[in-house]
């Protein structure tokens, strides 16, 4: 995927990027576009740059993207000072705190912390993600039990309707047999929508009493 996105630039570039917003699985479709104009490249402060980009959690392919865009008016980067600013950046992207700050917000890791101090970063990430995830899931039961009732209520109209037409259609020979068969279908259908509410509404009461244990729990990241 790299290879196919590392020429862009200009307005499509610039859009594509603005669709990734903060998803750090974004900065890697970031990094593939031009980064920096001229005046930037000429007057670059390398260790801030790289500062700004650690800070940001990019991945260290983020230089390619800076070395291309500068490329084009005749300056190289300071890759040194670029490394030295990145890893202060981390120091601080790298912290428990924002680790749980990215997972409650189901932002992906690009896997950019040192190993020395990523383990208490994913405890904290992985805390926050598995809120982040059960929110999602009670929201998803609270969509499909709000889609299922609405179906199991067109159900009973159509039902009803059924039934009047089962009055004025009196003993006419095939049509009585043909709207009982169609209101035995609806009722079978109903009958399995009240059943998958049912579970739906169990395993979200199951999650939320998860959800509701994991915050009185929260360690305070």
């Amino acid at each position: 995927m790299h290879n196919e996105i590392s020429g862009w630039n200009g307005p499509a570039c610039r859009a594509a990027a603005r669709l990734a917003g903060l998803l750090l699985v974004g900065t890697l479709l970031q990094s593939a576009c031009a980064t920096l104009p001229r005046d930037e490249c000429r007057q670059a402060d390398w260790r801030a740059i790289g500062y700004e980009d650690g800070l940001k959690g990019y991945p260290a392919l983020r230089i390619g993207a800076h070395r291309k865009a500068c490329a084009r008016h005749g300056v190289i980067p300071d890759l040194r000072r670029y490394a030295e600013g990145r890893d202060a950046g981390l120091l601080e992207f790298c912290r428990p705190a924002n680790g749980y700050r990215l997972g409650r917000a189901g932002i992906d890791y690009a896997g950019v912390c040192p190993a020395a101090g990523e383990a208490d970063f994913l405890e904290a990430y992985y805390a926050g993600r598995e809120l982040h995830s059960l929110e999602a899931r009670i929201g998803q039961l609270d969509r499909e039990v709000n889609t299922r009732a609405a179906e199991l209520e067109q159900i009973d109209k159509d039902i009803a309707t059924i039934e009047e037409e089962l009055l004025m259609a009196g003993s006419a020979p095939g049509v009585r047999e043909a709207l009982l068969a169609e209101q035995q279908s609806l009722e079978r259908e109903g009958m399995a929508i009240q059943e998958a509410i049912v579970a739906a509404d169990e395993e979200r009461m199951d999650q939320q009493a998860r959800l509701t244990e994991l915050r009185q729990r929260d360690t305070g990241w």
